[in-house]
């Protein structure tokens, strides 16, 4: 699953958001937030949530406005917060999960001084690919040499979306 930030105007995309990225409020705003399935998932819907406010979305492409004014699905506010994207094998979000992606992210206000805007920078790792404490304490009591089969084994459970480290 990608999430992605688009320019409402042009559908364009600006970039591809992942966890550790700070997103500038001034610059997004007027954006378009979209959830991408993985080729093949077989989505009937798709839930997005941004800190505590979920969309439920049946129609494609499956994206929220970001922006300031009263037509805008949501309003960033400064501070760190989950961003989830879930692909259902049904609609309005039910059924099975086929695809899911959760980023941490940080908003921030996005203007200097002089009022310029401050741009966001992204960082494209989902909370997936990052390495879990669990892990690294597996990898600190391995005995040597063996470090390297249980960083492989957790990026590869990482990728599939699955811990089998823990």
């Amino acid at each position: 699953m990608q999430i992605l930030i688009l320019d409402a105007d042009s559908g364009s995309i600006n970039n591809e958001a992942g966890s550790g990225s700070e997103l500038s409020i001034a610059e997004l705003d007027g954006t378009l937030l979209r959830a991408v399935p993985v080729e093949g998932a077989s989505e009937q819907s798709v839930r997005i949530t941004v800190g505590a406010t979920a969309f439920d979305l049946s129609e494609t492409p499956y994206e929220i406005r970001i922006g300031s004014s009263g037509s805008d699905d949501l309003t960033l506010q400064p501070g760190d917060f989950v961003i989830t994207a879930e692909a259902f094998s049904g609609t309005d979000s039910t059924g099975d999960v086929v695809d899911n992606r959760t980023i941490a992210v940080t908003a921030f206000e996005g203007l200097d001084a002089d009022g310029m805007i401050i741009p966001s920078e992204f960082d494209q790792t989902s909370e997936s690919e990052v390495e879990t404490e669990s892990e690294t304490e597996v990898e600190a009591e391995a005995a040597p040499g063996a470090a390297g089969a249980a960083v492989a084994t957790g990026a590869t459970a990482a990728a599939a979306g699955s811990n089998a480290l823990t």
